[in-house]
């Protein structure tokens, strides 16, 4: 008689809790050789639990942290902050939003305290695990229906991201960047794109919290008279742009081939924007992780997926739950050290059996400090995107599956 099938949760409990061999008995090959065919049977044999509906209407607003300080000087931006590509927003703002930005934002990078039930990864697995594991996506890719816009149709992408910017006020003494003091902003919010492959068409970003990260941030910023209301202003808008006001994150997914050697492709405009430098796997896992929601391709996502597996040190981390409920694996890569920059494990979450990408997290695996500003601790949550809704839609208001979201342009607190 066949067993009956084990659950996710209880497969992640006897993996933590047992060793699949003897160690003192089996050679270090033997034992990895059983640590992949265990994770393999993981990501092949476990039938995942029904997802949740990603909606597109709006979230409920988190509480927006408040400060009664009076307005303060313009702050200096900081030298030192994470040479990394970070996922740019995608509307050419107002002239007036641009110089509130420049004022004050220091650091472009992302950090909101962890999850630990989704942080807590299994112990190191041979790579070829999270290959099987992005394989099995790649095949279920490429069976998706091809989406094919015509010249009048919109491609619809929803959404949530989270940031945490660096503020801070320049030294008057000291080497050139050198910090007096600096802050942690805690900001999130929901974001949806309808445009054209020219670029046109309309953004809609509403804030959902915009806070000090910590009681200390809080403390530094009221020691020097500073609100967080003028270190960053409220970011929300809604607004329609031209061509060329609107940008695909990276590259528009149609610029690269839909198979062959897609990795050198994602890697060659990666250099060529960074100068002739090498790009780190790592910048290229994220780049691949927001290129595989981005495109419509069915051969170029199944070749997105099968690029990723190709990434030197690409670990499989098991089956995770995302941030609205969804469940998937969870593949991650670790950032060599650098200086000045925190140490990073990118981690990518989809689900096998439809190819669709959940959820992208980046974690500190070491406490990281920038000049004067407060430690952060490692298993932090650096940034995270949790991918909603994608699809092709007739107008600028027009949600995929039916229904709409009126357009209001506005800018700031206004826009609701």
């Amino acid at each position: 008689m066949r067993p009956a099938p084990r659950s996710d949760e209880e497969l992640d409990r006897l993996v933590n809790q047992r060793d699949p061999v003897d160690r003192s008995l089996l050679s270090h090959e033997d034992v990895d050789a059983a640590l992949e065919r265990l994770h393999m049977a993981i990501a092949r044999d476990t039938q995942p639990e029904p997802r949740a509906i990603a909606r597109d209407t709006q979230p409920d607003p988190r509480a927006i942290a408040r400060d009664t300080q009076p307005e303060p000087r313009a702050i200096a931006r900081d030298t030192q902050t994470d040479p990394r590509p970070r996922r740019p927003r995608r509307a050419v703002f107002s002239a007036a939003l641009i110089g509130a930005l420049a004022a004050g934002i220091l650091v472009g990078s992302a950090l909101l305290p962890s999850n630990e039930a989704n942080n807590d990864q299994l112990a190191p697995t041979p790579a070829t695990a999270a290959a099987v594991a992005l394989d099995r996506a790649a095949r279920a890719a490429a069976q998706r229906p091809q989406l094919v816009p015509t010249a009048r149709q919109y491609q619809y992408l929803a959404v949530e991201e989270a940031s945490v910017s660096g503020f801070g006020e320049g030294a008057g003494s000291g080497p050139p960047g050198a910090l007096a003091w600096g802050v942690h902003v805690w900001y999130s919010d929901s974001k949806r794109d309808w445009f054209k492959p020219n670029g046109s068409g309309r953004e809609r970003i509403i804030e959902t919290s915009r806070r000090f990260l910590t009681l200390r941030d809080a403390a530094i910023a009221r020691a020097n008279h500073k609100a967080i209301d003028s270190i960053l202003p409220n970011q929300s808008v809604d607004g329609l742009y031209p061509a060329g006001g609107i940008a695909w994150g990276y590259w528009n997914p149609a610029d690269l081939p839909t198979s062959g050697d897609l990795l050198k492709a994602v890697e060659g405009k990666m250099r060529a924007n960074a100068g002739g430098h090498q790009p780190a796997a790592a910048d290229v896992f994220a780049a691949i992780s927001e290129l595989l929601f981005d495109s419509n391709s069915p051969s170029q996502r199944a070749a997105l997926y099968r690029a990723l597996a190709q990434l030197p040190g690409v670990q499989l981390l098991g089956w995770r739950n995302d941030r609205i409920g969804r469940r998937g694996l969870a593949v991650a890569i670790t950032r060599r050290v650098v200086k000045s920059a925190p140490n990073l494990r990118q981690e990518l979450l989809f689900d096998p059996a439809t190819s669709d990408v959940l959820q992208t997290d980046e974690v500190l695996v070491a406490p990281f400090r920038q000049s004067h500003t407060p430690t952060l601790r490692a298993g932090m949550t650096w940034g995270y995107t949790v991918f909603l809704a994608r699809g092709i839609v007739n107008s600028f208001d027009e949600l995929p599956g039916g229904g709409r979201l009126p357009y209001h342009p506005s800018i700031g607190p206004s826009t609701r």
